[in-house]
């Protein structure tokens, strides 16, 4: 064989064999959705706003570069036993050689409720679920916190006190009381949509302020208000033990009804 043909064909295998030990590779680690969990649809059912962090690491043989084929992220919900549920991905913006690493902050592109909701839940009130972050040159994934929790586009609240964000769920009490009492309490807005208050009735002896209407902008919103304050009175014109039901009606939410109860003492009842 001529000499210089041999060089050149050894050569050739070389280069051969060398691409075919080449490889590309990616690895994710840290992932993580920081401290918020709560996302809320808008009115056409979009979810925006997840941000994650991450660290990658090129652990192929081969520079990494924007724009190369499956050099991505994705985003997705997590089914246990079951294949999880793609719902968006993220163009890497950031070139990494071999054996190089880097932290980012990811802002996922919007999805659709729609992606999430599995035949049969349709009606919940909310999702709960683990969404990870898989890489899509080697195919790693990591399970990723914290868990989101995905609202509708629904108008929905609760009744708690001014201290608390848990709902009051005990009869409202004066007890025995000489003269007008008092009590605040927050109506809190835990929906996506806005919260439109028609009516806040009580019984007799009871007043309420402020008085319905009221709106509330929904948590998709971009200036949400997630409570408002109002005051229950006792001060009954006449003295007696009073009792009845306070009901709090908003357009598209299920309504909030307690009992309250009092006892006005005036002078003649000593």
């Amino acid at each position: 064989m001529n000499k210089t043909l041999k060089y050149t064909v050894l050569a050739s295998c070389m280069l051969t064999a060398y691409q075919a030990e080449a490889a590309r590779g990616l690895a994710i680690s840290a992932t993580s959705h920081g401290s918020k969990d709560s996302f809320y649809a808008d009115a056409q059912g979009n979810i925006s706003g997840i941000v994650s962090t991450l660290k990658i690491e090129n652990t192929g043989d081969e520079t990494l570069s924007p724009g190369d084929p499956d050099y991505t992220l994705t985003l997705y919900k997590y089914v246990y036993s079951k294949p999880g549920v793609d719902l968006v991905t993220y163009d890497i913006p950031q070139q990494l050689a071999p054996g190089e690493s880097a932290q980012l902050t990811v802002a996922w592109p919007g999805f659709n409720i729609s992606q999430i909701i599995e035949e049969g839940d349709e009606n919940k009130a909310s999702w709960r679920d683990r969404y990870d972050i898989r890489e899509n040159v080697s195919a790693h994934t990591a399970s990723t916190t914290p868990w989101l929790e995905i609202f509708p586009y629904k108008a929905s609240f609760t009744l708690v006190p001014e201290n608390s964000g848990i709902a009051v769920t005990n009869p409202i009490n004066f007890g025995f009381v000489e003269s007008a009492s008092s009590i605040n309490l927050r109506i809190r807005n835990t929906g996506a949509a806005d919260l439109n208050v028609t009516s806040i009735s009580v019984p007799e002896g009871f007043s309420v302020t402020p008085a319905a209407p009221v709106t509330m902008a929904g948590l998709a919103s971009e200036n949400p208000q997630e409570y408002q304050p109002i005051t229950i009175t006792f001060n009954p014109a006449v003295s007696g033990a009073y009792a009845g039901e306070m009901t709090i009606t908003a357009e598209g939410a299920n309504p909030v009804t307690l009992p309250v109860s009092g006892a006005m003492i005036g002078e003649d009842d000593f």
